[in-house]
């Protein structure tokens, strides 16, 4: 399998219609400032009841409701206790609406080439655009929530999530941006025993970060990134992360430059407590996972690194 705060300031763009998730279309967020520049839309994964221990991921299919393309200039994220992460994806205008939270693989339309809006993995989460910069979307623009799930407490729990997307006007001056998604799949950490994982690429020449973020499971204890111009020796860290649970999206302003000599070195650790091996996965329960993402621009398309190498779509 191939898995891959507020940045800078922007007024808040006008509040367009809050999305009624069961219908499958969507609403204007109603707490969002106006500004003549543009509309806020809101989708929402309705509520799921999750049982004691219980660990599941829901989908659903939403139209974003906008009548003509647009640039997401800004999106906004809240999950609710028992969220793990929420990501929403651009998909295409084939796909079909479906408003009714259904099992689905989590990761499955990263590992496919769709390129995530925003993977949300604190209770509230925001970002927005540099100046100049901002992602495409098309009208009708179809939208897709995937919530992972878990319960770990021993009483039953409602979680649920919203994503707030911030439109303006088509401006053929505002570059697109994209994702990077990068992670080592290739490792395995013994019963009651410490483990580490490492990935390094080189950057394209040209891009430009402006904000990246960490992801593993709950036997994570680190997760670092540095920018070097090779596997090993010496770096500068960009990232750090001792909270596997609340890993924090950091913003670069400027955003960070890169001329094709440096890369991007990611490093996680874990701490095995359990009596199995813990394989890499997609279960935050039994499995561990080591990646970043990263956003970037001018985009030249949404980029998957593991061991094996990188691949765009």
């Amino acid at each position: 399998m191939t898995l891959p705060a507020r940045l800078v300031s922007l007024p808040s763009l006008v509040a367009g219609l809050t999305l009624a998730a069961a219908c499958g279309s969507s609403t204007p967020a109603t707490d969002a400032s106006p500004d003549a520049a543009g509309q806020t839309l809101r989708l929402e994964m309705p509520s799921i009841s999750l049982a004691p221990s219980e660990e599941t991921t829901r989908c659903v299919t939403l139209s974003l409701g906008n009548a003509t393309p647009k640039l997401l200039r800004r999106v906004h994220s809240v999950i609710a206790t028992g969220s793990h992460h929420l990501i929403a994806y651009r998909v295409p205008a084939t796909t079909p609406l479906d408003a009714t939270p259904t099992p689905c693989e989590p990761f499955a339309d990263v590992t496919a080439g769709a390129s995530p809006v925003i993977i949300a993995e604190s209770a509230d989460a925001e970002l927005v655009y540099p100046d100049g910069v901002a992602l495409p979307v098309d009208a009708n623009q179809r939208i897709k929530l995937e919530e992972h799930f878990i319960n770990p407490g021993d009483a039953a729990i409602l979680s649920s999530g919203t994503v707030d997307f911030s439109l303006a006007e088509p401006d053929a001056a505002l570059v697109a941006a994209n994702l990077l998604f990068w992670g080592p799949q290739d490792f395995a950490i013994a019963p009651h025993a410490r483990g580490a994982a490492d990935l390094f690429h080189l950057v394209e020449p040209g891009v430009h970060i402006f904000a990246l973020t960490t992801h593993e499971h709950h036997f994570g204890t680190l997760a670092t990134i540095e920018q070097a111009p090779a596997a090993t020796g010496a770096a500068t860290e960009l990232y750090r992360n001792t909270d596997w649970a609340h890993p924090p999206l950091k913003a670069f302003e400027p955003a960070l430059s890169f001329d094709g000599s440096q890369g991007l070195r990611l490093h996680c650790e874990w701490f095995n407590t359990s009596g199995a091996v813990v394989p890499a996965g997609l279960s935050a329960v039994t499995n561990e996972m080591c990646f970043f993402w990263a956003y970037y621009y001018p985009s030249t398309g949404f980029q998957q690194c593991s061991e094996q190498g990188c691949q765009k779509t």
